[in-house]
Protein backbone atom coordinates (compact mmCIF):
# COMPACT_ATOMS: atom_id res chain seq x y z
CA UNK A 1 0.00 0.00 0.00
CA UNK A 2 1.76 3.12 -1.21
CA UNK A 3 -0.76 5.77 -0.22
CA UNK A 4 -3.60 6.07 2.29
CA UNK A 5 -6.88 4.93 0.75
CA UNK A 6 -9.89 5.25 3.08
CA UNK A 7 -11.84 2.73 0.98
CA UNK A 8 -9.46 -0.14 1.73
CA UNK A 9 -10.90 -2.77 4.04
CA UNK A 10 -8.10 -4.69 5.75
CA UNK A 11 -8.71 -8.14 7.16
CA UNK A 12 -6.48 -10.62 8.94
CA UNK A 13 -4.93 -13.15 6.58
CA UNK A 14 -6.90 -16.37 6.35
CA UNK A 15 -5.77 -19.17 8.65
CA UNK A 16 -3.62 -16.79 10.70
CA UNK A 17 -3.35 -17.95 14.30
CA UNK A 18 -3.18 -15.00 16.69
CA UNK A 19 -3.95 -14.16 20.29
CA UNK A 20 -4.07 -11.06 22.47
CA UNK A 21 -2.32 -11.22 25.83
CA UNK A 22 -1.93 -8.29 28.22
CA UNK A 23 -2.73 -5.73 25.51
CA UNK A 24 -0.32 -7.13 22.92
CA UNK A 25 -1.13 -9.27 19.90
CA UNK A 26 0.95 -12.30 18.95
CA UNK A 27 0.51 -13.85 15.49
CA UNK A 28 2.28 -16.70 13.72
CA UNK A 29 2.48 -16.80 9.94
CA UNK A 30 1.67 -20.41 9.05
CA UNK A 31 3.89 -20.70 6.00
CA UNK A 32 7.14 -19.85 7.82
CA UNK A 33 6.26 -20.22 11.52
CA UNK A 34 7.50 -16.71 12.38
CA UNK A 35 6.09 -15.16 15.55
CA UNK A 36 5.06 -11.50 15.14
CA UNK A 37 4.50 -9.33 18.23
CA UNK A 38 2.49 -6.10 18.08
CA UNK A 39 2.87 -3.40 20.71
CA UNK A 40 -0.13 -1.91 22.51
CA UNK A 41 -0.89 0.76 19.88
CA UNK A 42 -0.48 -1.65 16.98
CA UNK A 43 -2.62 -4.17 18.86
CA UNK A 44 -5.39 -1.56 19.24
CA UNK A 45 -5.34 -1.03 15.47
CA UNK A 46 -5.21 -4.81 14.89
CA UNK A 47 -8.40 -5.12 16.93
CA UNK A 48 -10.12 -2.84 14.42
CA UNK A 49 -8.97 -4.90 11.43
CA UNK A 50 -11.94 -7.20 10.96
CA UNK A 51 -12.68 -7.29 7.24
CA UNK A 52 -15.69 -5.02 7.78
CA UNK A 53 -14.24 -1.63 8.75
CA UNK A 54 -12.70 0.53 6.07
CA UNK A 55 -9.39 2.25 6.63
CA UNK A 56 -11.33 5.51 6.89
CA UNK A 57 -13.41 4.07 9.74
CA UNK A 58 -10.29 2.74 11.45
CA UNK A 59 -8.69 6.18 11.11
CA UNK A 60 -11.68 7.81 12.85
CA UNK A 61 -11.56 5.38 15.77
CA UNK A 62 -7.81 5.75 16.23
CA UNK A 63 -8.12 9.56 16.15
CA UNK A 64 -10.73 9.30 18.90
CA UNK A 65 -8.42 7.14 21.03
CA UNK A 66 -4.98 8.73 20.56
CA UNK A 67 -3.59 12.25 20.36
CA UNK A 68 -2.27 12.35 16.82
CA UNK A 69 -2.90 14.49 13.77
CA UNK A 70 -4.83 13.03 10.88
CA UNK A 71 -1.85 13.55 8.57
CA UNK A 72 0.55 11.73 10.90
CA UNK A 73 -1.94 8.93 11.49
CA UNK A 74 -2.48 8.42 7.76
CA UNK A 75 1.29 8.13 7.27
CA UNK A 76 1.58 5.72 10.20
CA UNK A 77 -1.38 3.59 9.11
CA UNK A 78 0.01 3.38 5.59
CA UNK A 79 3.40 2.24 6.88
CA UNK A 80 1.86 -0.18 9.38
CA UNK A 81 -0.50 -1.82 6.89
CA UNK A 82 2.29 -2.05 4.31
CA UNK A 83 4.39 -3.90 6.88
CA UNK A 84 1.50 -6.20 7.84
CA UNK A 85 0.82 -6.94 4.18
CA UNK A 86 4.50 -7.64 3.44
CA UNK A 87 4.60 -10.06 6.37
CA UNK A 88 1.41 -11.71 5.11
CA UNK A 89 -0.59 -10.84 8.22
CA UNK A 90 -3.37 -8.93 6.42
CA UNK A 91 -5.14 -8.79 3.11
CA UNK A 92 -6.25 -5.44 1.71
CA UNK A 93 -9.45 -5.07 -0.31
CA UNK A 94 -11.00 -1.94 -1.81
CA UNK A 95 -14.72 -1.55 -1.14
CA UNK A 96 -16.93 -1.19 -4.17
CA UNK A 97 -18.57 2.14 -4.94
CA UNK A 98 -16.22 4.27 -2.88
Amino acid sequence: MKTFDPAIVPQPASNLPWRELDGEVFAITPDDGVLHTLNETASFIWGLIDGKRSLGEIETQVLDEFEVTSEQLRDDLTAFLTLLEERRLVQLEVTEGE
